[in-house]
């Protein structure tokens, strides 16, 4: 059975653990140069700066971490910024659930908030299945091509 609960500040090396083992399922739309560039950015992030001040989900199944969500809620402006689940969890719904978590807090306080998320290429048609439009090309943190959608 998955459960979900929210993340805590203690969380942070579990989600960029999970994040790191997530990244090379993108392999499939990424050039190993890109994904050697992510990975090697990420591993130089410092987890509590990265994650500390993030709202988030992490879905748990035979208590391990399988997948997590985190999440920025503005007055004006809110967006999902991570979402990740390993390919071994894909397919059962972790990630529909995650979104829809972060999704019914960040509306919990403003209807009609608009939500950005800035996504790899793999993931764009995952978001538009679920009412994200494409906005434009955007370029990572760590140098590679990815889309800005909104909701």
């Amino acid at each position: 059975m998955i459960s979900f609960r929210k993340t805590t500040a203690e969380d942070s090396s579990t989600l960029l653990a999970l994040k790191i083992k997530t990244i090379p399922v993108c392999s499939s739309h990424y050039s190993d140069e890109d994904i050697s560039k992510w990975l090697k950015f990420c591993k130089k992030e410092d987890p509590i700066s990265c994650f500390s001040e993030s709202n988030g989900y992490l879905a748990i199944k035979d208590n391990e971490p399988i997948g997590f969500v985190t999440y920025t809620k503005g007055r004006q402006k809110s967006s999902i910024d991570n979402l990740f689940i390993p390919q071994e969890n894909m397919g059962n719904k972790v990630g529909e659930t995650l979104l829809h978590l972060a999704e019914e807090q960040i509306h919990d306080d403003n209807k009609e908030a608009v939500i950005s998320i800035r996504s790899t290429i793999n993931a764009k048609m995952f978001y538009e299945k679920y009412g994200y439009k494409y906005v434009e090309d955007s370029i990572a943190r760590a140098g590679f091509l990815i889309y800005l959608l909104r909701k």
